[in-house]
Protein backbone atom coordinates (compact mmCIF):
# COMPACT_ATOMS: atom_id res chain seq x y z
CA UNK A 1 0.00 0.00 0.00
CA UNK A 2 1.42 3.32 -1.05
CA UNK A 3 -1.17 5.93 -0.10
CA UNK A 4 -3.05 6.79 3.05
CA UNK A 5 -6.53 5.21 3.23
CA UNK A 6 -5.79 2.26 0.93
CA UNK A 7 -7.23 -1.06 2.07
CA UNK A 8 -6.68 -4.77 1.45
CA UNK A 9 -9.70 -7.08 1.37
CA UNK A 10 -9.22 -10.83 1.85
CA UNK A 11 -11.66 -13.62 1.06
CA UNK A 12 -11.43 -16.85 3.00
CA UNK A 13 -14.51 -18.32 1.37
CA UNK A 14 -17.19 -16.08 2.82
CA UNK A 15 -17.85 -14.78 -0.69
CA UNK A 16 -17.68 -16.49 -4.10
CA UNK A 17 -14.12 -16.44 -5.42
CA UNK A 18 -13.37 -14.27 -8.44
CA UNK A 19 -11.31 -17.15 -9.80
CA UNK A 20 -13.46 -20.22 -10.55
CA UNK A 21 -11.41 -22.70 -8.52
CA UNK A 22 -14.33 -25.16 -8.27
CA UNK A 23 -14.76 -25.18 -12.04
CA UNK A 24 -11.03 -25.77 -12.52
CA UNK A 25 -11.08 -28.69 -10.08
CA UNK A 26 -14.12 -30.20 -11.81
CA UNK A 27 -12.49 -29.86 -15.21
CA UNK A 28 -9.25 -31.50 -14.00
CA UNK A 29 -11.23 -34.35 -12.46
CA UNK A 30 -13.10 -34.90 -15.72
CA UNK A 31 -9.83 -35.06 -17.64
CA UNK A 32 -8.45 -37.69 -15.27
CA UNK A 33 -11.76 -39.57 -15.35
CA UNK A 34 -11.67 -39.79 -19.15
CA UNK A 35 -8.08 -41.07 -19.03
CA UNK A 36 -9.13 -43.77 -16.57
CA UNK A 37 -12.12 -44.83 -18.66
CA UNK A 38 -9.95 -44.94 -21.79
CA UNK A 39 -7.36 -47.20 -20.14
CA UNK A 40 -7.33 -50.73 -21.54
CA UNK A 41 -7.71 -53.74 -19.25
CA UNK A 42 -6.08 -56.11 -21.74
CA UNK A 43 -2.96 -56.50 -19.61
CA UNK A 44 -5.00 -57.36 -16.53
CA UNK A 45 -6.75 -60.29 -18.17
CA UNK A 46 -5.47 -60.85 -21.73
CA UNK A 47 -8.11 -63.45 -22.59
CA UNK A 48 -11.10 -61.44 -21.35
CA UNK A 49 -12.82 -58.27 -22.48
CA UNK A 50 -13.43 -55.52 -19.95
CA UNK A 51 -17.07 -56.61 -19.57
CA UNK A 52 -16.07 -60.25 -19.03
CA UNK A 53 -13.45 -59.21 -16.48
CA UNK A 54 -15.94 -57.15 -14.46
CA UNK A 55 -18.52 -59.93 -14.58
CA UNK A 56 -16.00 -62.50 -13.40
CA UNK A 57 -14.83 -60.24 -10.57
CA UNK A 58 -18.42 -59.78 -9.38
CA UNK A 59 -19.20 -63.48 -9.75
CA UNK A 60 -16.08 -64.47 -7.82
CA UNK A 61 -16.95 -62.00 -5.07
CA UNK A 62 -20.45 -63.45 -4.70
CA UNK A 63 -19.11 -67.02 -4.54
CA UNK A 64 -16.27 -66.03 -2.22
CA UNK A 65 -18.56 -64.38 0.33
CA UNK A 66 -21.11 -67.18 0.32
CA UNK A 67 -23.88 -65.55 -1.75
CA UNK A 68 -24.34 -68.82 -3.65
CA UNK A 69 -27.94 -68.27 -4.73
CA UNK A 70 -27.18 -64.75 -5.95
CA UNK A 71 -24.06 -65.98 -7.71
CA UNK A 72 -26.05 -68.70 -9.46
CA UNK A 73 -28.68 -66.18 -10.60
CA UNK A 74 -25.98 -63.80 -11.80
CA UNK A 75 -24.18 -66.55 -13.71
CA UNK A 76 -27.46 -67.55 -15.35
CA UNK A 77 -28.07 -63.95 -16.39
CA UNK A 78 -24.57 -63.71 -17.90
CA UNK A 79 -25.10 -66.94 -19.82
CA UNK A 80 -28.49 -65.80 -21.14
CA UNK A 81 -27.04 -62.48 -22.30
CA UNK A 82 -24.23 -64.23 -24.13
CA UNK A 83 -26.70 -66.67 -25.72
CA UNK A 84 -28.92 -63.80 -26.87
CA UNK A 85 -25.90 -62.24 -28.56
CA UNK A 86 -25.00 -65.60 -30.15
CA UNK A 87 -21.76 -65.69 -28.18
CA UNK A 88 -20.59 -69.23 -27.50
CA UNK A 89 -19.58 -69.55 -23.89
CA UNK A 90 -19.97 -72.30 -21.36
CA UNK A 91 -22.24 -71.47 -18.46
CA UNK A 92 -20.23 -71.11 -15.26
CA UNK A 93 -20.63 -74.11 -13.02
CA UNK A 94 -21.54 -73.28 -9.46
CA UNK A 95 -21.47 -75.84 -6.70
CA UNK A 96 -23.70 -75.52 -3.66
CA UNK A 97 -21.42 -74.59 -0.80
CA UNK A 98 -22.08 -75.09 2.87
CA UNK A 99 -20.91 -71.49 3.24
CA UNK A 100 -24.29 -70.38 1.93
CA UNK A 101 -26.16 -72.19 4.69
CA UNK A 102 -23.81 -70.88 7.36
CA UNK A 103 -24.13 -67.33 6.13
CA UNK A 104 -27.90 -67.56 5.86
CA UNK A 105 -28.14 -68.82 9.44
CA UNK A 106 -26.12 -65.90 10.78
CA UNK A 107 -28.08 -63.35 8.75
CA UNK A 108 -31.33 -64.80 10.11
CA UNK A 109 -30.01 -64.61 13.67
CA UNK A 110 -29.91 -68.40 14.13
CA UNK A 111 -26.43 -68.54 15.63
CA UNK A 112 -26.81 -72.04 17.07
CA UNK A 113 -27.51 -73.37 13.58
CA UNK A 114 -24.51 -71.46 12.19
CA UNK A 115 -22.23 -72.98 14.84
CA UNK A 116 -23.57 -76.49 14.19
CA UNK A 117 -23.08 -76.16 10.41
CA UNK A 118 -19.59 -74.70 10.85
CA UNK A 119 -18.48 -77.49 13.17
CA UNK A 120 -19.91 -80.10 10.80
CA UNK A 121 -18.26 -78.77 7.63
CA UNK A 122 -15.21 -76.98 9.04
CA UNK A 123 -14.48 -78.57 12.44
CA UNK A 124 -11.16 -76.77 12.97
CA UNK A 125 -12.36 -73.22 12.36
CA UNK A 126 -13.99 -72.47 15.71
CA UNK A 127 -11.54 -74.64 17.63
CA UNK A 128 -8.59 -72.65 16.30
CA UNK A 129 -10.20 -69.22 16.14
CA UNK A 130 -11.24 -68.17 19.63
CA UNK A 131 -12.15 -64.65 18.55
CA UNK A 132 -14.55 -66.00 15.91
CA UNK A 133 -16.31 -68.24 18.44
CA UNK A 134 -16.51 -65.39 20.92
CA UNK A 135 -18.03 -63.12 18.31
CA UNK A 136 -20.64 -65.72 17.37
CA UNK A 137 -21.64 -66.24 20.99
CA UNK A 138 -21.90 -62.50 21.53
CA UNK A 139 -24.15 -62.37 18.49
CA UNK A 140 -26.33 -65.10 20.03
CA UNK A 141 -26.53 -63.10 23.27
CA UNK A 142 -27.70 -60.07 21.29
CA UNK A 143 -30.38 -62.17 19.60
CA UNK A 144 -31.58 -63.41 23.00
CA UNK A 145 -31.90 -59.85 24.29
CA UNK A 146 -33.58 -58.82 21.02
CA UNK A 147 -36.39 -61.31 21.70
CA UNK A 148 -37.04 -59.83 25.14
CA UNK A 149 -36.93 -56.27 23.78
CA UNK A 150 -39.42 -57.16 21.03
CA UNK A 151 -41.69 -58.85 23.58
CA UNK A 152 -41.51 -55.74 25.74
CA UNK A 153 -42.66 -53.62 22.80
CA UNK A 154 -45.52 -55.98 21.95
CA UNK A 155 -46.91 -55.87 25.47
CA UNK A 156 -46.33 -52.12 25.69
CA UNK A 157 -44.57 -51.64 29.01
CA UNK A 158 -46.27 -48.90 31.06
CA UNK A 159 -43.34 -48.28 33.35
CA UNK A 160 -41.94 -44.84 32.66
CA UNK A 161 -38.19 -45.01 32.10
CA UNK A 162 -38.25 -48.64 33.24
CA UNK A 163 -35.55 -50.94 32.00
CA UNK A 164 -36.11 -54.42 30.66
CA UNK A 165 -34.34 -55.70 33.73
CA UNK A 166 -36.93 -54.13 36.02
CA UNK A 167 -39.73 -55.38 33.81
CA UNK A 168 -38.40 -58.86 34.38
CA UNK A 169 -38.82 -58.41 38.16
CA UNK A 170 -35.07 -58.34 38.63
CA UNK A 171 -32.48 -55.65 39.08
CA UNK A 172 -28.83 -55.79 38.17
CA UNK A 173 -26.56 -54.87 41.02
CA UNK A 174 -22.80 -54.63 41.25
CA UNK A 175 -20.80 -56.14 44.09
CA UNK A 176 -20.37 -52.74 45.70
CA UNK A 177 -24.17 -52.58 46.06
CA UNK A 178 -24.47 -50.00 43.30
CA UNK A 179 -27.78 -50.85 41.66
CA UNK A 180 -27.98 -50.51 37.88
CA UNK A 181 -30.86 -48.06 37.79
CA UNK A 182 -33.77 -48.33 35.40
CA UNK A 183 -33.46 -44.84 33.96
CA UNK A 184 -30.66 -45.81 31.63
CA UNK A 185 -28.10 -43.45 33.12
CA UNK A 186 -26.15 -45.45 35.66
CA UNK A 187 -25.71 -48.55 33.49
CA UNK A 188 -22.47 -47.07 32.12
CA UNK A 189 -20.62 -48.41 35.16
CA UNK A 190 -21.87 -51.90 34.57
CA UNK A 191 -19.26 -54.64 34.53
CA UNK A 192 -20.21 -58.15 33.58
CA UNK A 193 -17.68 -59.46 36.12
CA UNK A 194 -19.74 -57.94 38.92
CA UNK A 195 -23.28 -58.66 37.75
CA UNK A 196 -25.42 -60.56 40.25
CA UNK A 197 -29.16 -61.10 40.47
CA UNK A 198 -31.16 -59.56 43.30
CA UNK A 199 -34.87 -59.65 44.04
CA UNK A 200 -37.03 -56.73 42.96
CA UNK A 201 -39.84 -55.81 45.35
CA UNK A 202 -41.01 -52.86 43.28
CA UNK A 203 -44.15 -54.69 42.22
CA UNK A 204 -43.28 -54.51 38.52
CA UNK A 205 -45.89 -56.27 36.40
CA UNK A 206 -43.56 -58.04 34.01
CA UNK A 207 -44.55 -60.73 31.57
CA UNK A 208 -43.37 -64.16 32.81
CA UNK A 209 -41.95 -64.89 29.37
CA UNK A 210 -39.98 -61.65 29.48
CA UNK A 211 -38.54 -62.49 32.90
CA UNK A 212 -37.46 -65.89 31.63
CA UNK A 213 -35.77 -64.37 28.57
CA UNK A 214 -33.81 -61.87 30.67
CA UNK A 215 -32.74 -64.56 33.12
CA UNK A 216 -31.64 -66.79 30.25
CA UNK A 217 -29.67 -63.97 28.62
CA UNK A 218 -27.90 -63.13 31.88
CA UNK A 219 -26.97 -66.74 32.48
CA UNK A 220 -25.69 -67.14 28.93
CA UNK A 221 -23.61 -63.95 29.17
CA UNK A 222 -22.01 -65.14 32.40
CA UNK A 223 -21.27 -68.49 30.73
CA UNK A 224 -19.46 -66.63 27.94
CA UNK A 225 -17.40 -64.77 30.50
CA UNK A 226 -16.47 -68.00 32.28
CA UNK A 227 -15.66 -69.82 29.04
CA UNK A 228 -13.26 -67.12 27.86
CA UNK A 229 -11.89 -66.13 31.27
CA UNK A 230 -8.42 -67.57 30.61
CA UNK A 231 -8.01 -65.23 27.67
CA UNK A 232 -10.36 -62.53 28.91
CA UNK A 233 -9.03 -59.52 27.05
CA UNK A 234 -10.25 -55.94 27.53
CA UNK A 235 -11.88 -56.16 24.11
CA UNK A 236 -13.95 -59.14 25.23
CA UNK A 237 -14.92 -57.42 28.46
CA UNK A 238 -15.95 -54.23 26.65
CA UNK A 239 -18.00 -56.19 24.12
CA UNK A 240 -19.97 -58.01 26.81
CA UNK A 241 -20.49 -54.84 28.84
CA UNK A 242 -21.87 -53.09 25.76
CA UNK A 243 -24.25 -55.95 25.03
CA UNK A 244 -25.48 -56.12 28.64
CA UNK A 245 -26.16 -52.39 28.56
CA UNK A 246 -29.04 -53.21 26.19
CA UNK A 247 -30.92 -54.42 29.26
CA UNK A 248 -30.79 -50.96 30.82
CA UNK A 249 -33.29 -49.50 28.35
CA UNK A 250 -37.02 -50.00 28.03
CA UNK A 251 -36.68 -49.68 24.26
CA UNK A 252 -33.05 -50.26 23.19
CA UNK A 253 -34.11 -50.05 19.54
CA UNK A 254 -34.47 -46.29 19.98
CA UNK A 255 -31.25 -45.69 21.91
CA UNK A 256 -28.38 -44.45 19.64
CA UNK A 257 -25.81 -45.73 22.13
CA UNK A 258 -26.79 -49.38 21.65
CA UNK A 259 -29.28 -49.60 18.77
CA UNK A 260 -26.48 -50.46 16.31
CA UNK A 261 -26.20 -53.88 17.96
CA UNK A 262 -29.68 -54.72 16.65
CA UNK A 263 -28.92 -53.45 13.15
CA UNK A 264 -28.84 -56.05 10.38
CA UNK A 265 -25.37 -54.81 9.50
CA UNK A 266 -24.11 -56.29 12.76
CA UNK A 267 -25.22 -59.73 11.57
CA UNK A 268 -23.63 -59.09 8.17
CA UNK A 269 -20.29 -58.19 9.76
CA UNK A 270 -20.42 -61.33 11.91
CA UNK A 271 -21.19 -63.47 8.85
CA UNK A 272 -18.29 -61.92 6.92
CA UNK A 273 -15.95 -62.42 9.89
CA UNK A 274 -16.86 -66.10 10.07
CA UNK A 275 -16.70 -66.49 6.30
CA UNK A 276 -13.15 -65.07 6.21
CA UNK A 277 -12.03 -67.50 8.92
CA UNK A 278 -13.51 -70.45 7.01
CA UNK A 279 -11.84 -69.43 3.77
CA UNK A 280 -8.49 -68.96 5.52
CA UNK A 281 -8.80 -72.46 7.02
CA UNK A 282 -9.19 -73.93 3.51
CA UNK A 283 -6.11 -72.14 2.21
CA UNK A 284 -8.07 -69.52 0.30
CA UNK A 285 -7.71 -65.78 0.56
CA UNK A 286 -9.87 -64.18 3.22
CA UNK A 287 -10.72 -61.47 0.67
CA UNK A 288 -12.15 -61.75 -2.81
CA UNK A 289 -10.27 -60.60 -5.91
CA UNK A 290 -12.57 -57.59 -6.17
CA UNK A 291 -11.80 -56.55 -2.58
CA UNK A 292 -8.07 -56.97 -3.20
CA UNK A 293 -8.34 -54.88 -6.36
CA UNK A 294 -10.19 -52.13 -4.51
CA UNK A 295 -7.65 -52.11 -1.65
CA UNK A 296 -4.67 -52.08 -4.01
CA UNK A 297 -6.13 -49.22 -6.05
CA UNK A 298 -6.76 -47.19 -2.89
CA UNK A 299 -3.16 -47.66 -1.76
CA UNK A 300 -1.77 -46.72 -5.17
CA UNK A 301 -3.87 -43.55 -5.30
CA UNK A 302 -2.71 -42.61 -1.82
CA UNK A 303 0.89 -43.07 -2.92
CA UNK A 304 0.32 -40.90 -6.00
CA UNK A 305 -1.04 -38.09 -3.83
CA UNK A 306 2.15 -37.80 -1.84
CA UNK A 307 3.81 -35.60 -4.45
CA UNK A 308 0.68 -34.11 -5.98
CA UNK A 309 -0.41 -34.88 -9.51
CA UNK A 310 -3.33 -36.84 -10.98
CA UNK A 311 -3.84 -38.95 -7.85
CA UNK A 312 -5.12 -35.86 -6.03
CA UNK A 313 -8.13 -35.58 -8.33
CA UNK A 314 -9.69 -39.01 -7.97
CA UNK A 315 -10.64 -41.51 -5.27
CA UNK A 316 -12.33 -44.91 -5.35
CA UNK A 317 -15.14 -43.38 -3.32
CA UNK A 318 -15.87 -40.97 -6.19
CA UNK A 319 -16.83 -43.92 -8.37
CA UNK A 320 -18.69 -45.77 -5.59
CA UNK A 321 -20.79 -42.70 -4.82
CA UNK A 322 -21.99 -42.64 -8.42
CA UNK A 323 -23.57 -46.08 -8.13
CA UNK A 324 -27.38 -45.67 -8.01
CA UNK A 325 -28.84 -46.60 -4.64
CA UNK A 326 -31.79 -49.04 -4.45
CA UNK A 327 -34.28 -46.30 -3.57
CA UNK A 328 -33.27 -44.28 -6.64
CA UNK A 329 -33.43 -47.10 -9.17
Amino acid sequence: MKKSGEQVRVNFGQLPFAFDIDGLMKNEKNIIRQEILATSTDKLAPTKSETDLIQQLVLQFLQHDGYVDTARAFAKEIWEEKSALAMHSDEPILHTDSLAGIRRAVLEGDIDEAIILTKASYPDVLAKNESVLFRLKCCKLIEMIRKEAELNLVHGSNASNASNVSNASNKLETKDNGTIRANGHSHQGMDVDDVVMVEDNSGSQAQPEGRALVDEALRYGQMIQIEFRSEYRPLYRNSLNEIFSLLAYANPFKQPEVAHLFDQRHRVRTAEYLNSAILASTGKSSRSALENLYAQTSVLLQDLRQNGGPGCFVTCKDFVDEIPQPDTL
